[in-house]
């Protein structure tokens, strides 16, 4: 488990939302995809510095030496040095009829 999800974050959820919707009984489901890739020096990858800032205690206990957090803080200035943005997932569908009919006013 990496320090993300020891935080509590479910980074990979939104892969799983249809499926859950579609356990949930909800019918016409679809999802999307968005994502981006952002230069190092970027207003977008400043994410990746603070989730990283977040977590670097358990970085460290997890075997991230000091140098190597710093030399990865270092890569997230640089232009040439291109990262993912965390993909948003936007998942919808429709209550049936029935449950509709059931839902509290």
């Amino acid at each position: 488990m990496g320090p993300l999800a020891e935080a509590g974050a479910g980074p990979l959820w939104g892969r799983r939302a249809l499926g859950a919707m579609a356990a949930a009984g909800l019918p016409e489901i679809a999802a999307s995809t968005y994502a981006e890739a952002w230069p190092g020096g970027s207003t977008g990858i400043a994410l990746h510095r603070h989730n990283t800032d977040q977590v670097t205690d358990r970085l460290a206990m997890s075997g991230v030496s000091a140098a190597e957090l710093a030399r990865f803080q270092a890569l997230l200035r640089h232009p040439e040095f291109v990262v993912n943005a965390y993909p948003l997932i936007s998942a919808r569908g429709r209550r049936s009829q029935a449950s509709e009919k059931d839902a509290p006013r």
